[in-house]
């Protein structure tokens, strides 16, 4: 057994580089000691149970003992992404209803190929619509609809991708919108290594922004 220790702020970076040790293992996410969690978090977290779960490795999870953390989480739809990998969680998620908050929230999606990602892309359009200036819907639109296609055509996911979106500091000058878009696929270095020479995981990201390779 295989216990995935989680404590402190859950972003992206936190636990991608702990192994959820061999498939036939069961593993454990101990998220107890968890005091919150943002969208990079959400998502990354999201991949690697279905990316597990793809290898039939059984999962379970202990949430959050912290109240807030745990319903943010469940606002977020963390149970419901459980549910559907088929993955056990010790005790529940706070019940919750969908009411205004002060901040905006875009649950936990997931897609699996160009049409779902555009799908995706349209949800963030008209959830986000009236929320915040009308060009910044319109970049964000674009940017979701062109990482999302990526997934698709360049992961090679097999659990294909999630996204989840939230506002920070919602009608104040220091507004922030975070767009938190992944997969548990092979890797932009590893992928672009496959037609170029790339010495680093900056520079696959350097070399995949630039005119001469276009690949996002």
């Amino acid at each position: 057994m295989t216990t995935l220790e989680l404590r402190g702020g859950l972003r992206f970076g936190q636990f991608q580089y702990q192994a959820p040790g061999p498939p036939w293992e069961p593993l454990i996410i101990d998220m107890s000691r968890v005091t919150w969690v943002d969208p990079y978090g959400l998502v990354g977290l999201a991949s690697l149970i279905a990316s597990r779960r793809s290898e039939l490795q059984v999962v379970s999870v202990i949430p959050p003992a912290q109240y807030d953390v745990a319903m943010y989480l469940a606002r977020m739809n963390f149970e419901e992404h459980l549910g559907r990998h088929g993955v056990t969680i010790t005790g529940a998620l706070p019940a919750h209803r969908r009411t205004e908050q002060g901040d905006f929230l875009l649950e936990l999606q997931h897609f699996n190929d160009t049409v779902g990602a555009e799908a995706i892309a349209t949800l963030v359009f008209t959830r986000l619509a009236g929320e915040i200036a009308n060009d910044v819907v319109d970049r964000v639109y674009e940017a979701v609809g062109e990482l999302g296609n990526n997934v698709d055509e360049h992961s090679g996911s097999a659990v294909g991708g999630f996204m989840a979106a939230q506002t920070y500091r919602r009608g104040s000058p220091g507004e922030e919108l975070i767009v938190a878009l992944g997969d548990a696929g092979v890797g932009l270095r590893r992928h672009l290594s496959t037609r170029y020479t790339v010495e680093s995981d900056t520079a696959a990201i350097t070399n995949s922004l630039s005119a001469r390779l276009g690949v996002v």
